[in-house]
């Protein structure tokens, strides 16, 4: 069974098609070649959907902060009035809004260790010193 018989149902319909070209191929480096021009057209759509992802979240972040700030103010300057009935709703807001900050927050911090392990070990492999 080849490849892309196993990987029919897994892959993009475009990489299926190239996968068989390349498998029936008499020198595979030449159709890589050829698709050259697909590839950098894929890396280029990767590259600006990383780029709006990051200014998504950037200013979601950004949005949680000043909410998470505004409510915590509003919920000290309730509390020094004096209890009222608003006071459930700025500490359920304030909650929420600091769970969603922190969840986001380690989200990131997680994949920056991930992404900060995986160039360490690159750089060790490419160095020659596999783990020295």
């Amino acid at each position: 069974m080849s490849l892309s018989e196993r990987h029919q149902f897994h892959l993009h319909p475009v990489m299926l098609f190239v996968t068989q070209d390349v498998e029936n191929a008499a020198r595979p480096s030449l159709v890589v070649a050829r698709y050259n021009r697909l590839w950098l057209e894929f890396s280029h759509v990767v590259r600006q959907t990383g780029m709006a992802m990051c200014y998504t979240y950037g200013y979601y972040v950004f949005y949680l902060f000043f909410m998470l700030t505004g409510s915590l103010y509003e919920l000290l300057s309730t509390l020094a009035k004096g209890l009222k009935r608003d006071l459930v709703y700025l500490v359920g807001d304030s909650f929420i809004t600091g769970i969603e900050l922190y969840v986001i927050c380690d989200c990131a911090n997680s994949v920056t260790r991930e992404v900060s392990a995986m160039s360490q070990s690159d750089s060790n492999c490419s160095n020659g010193s596999f783990g020295k």
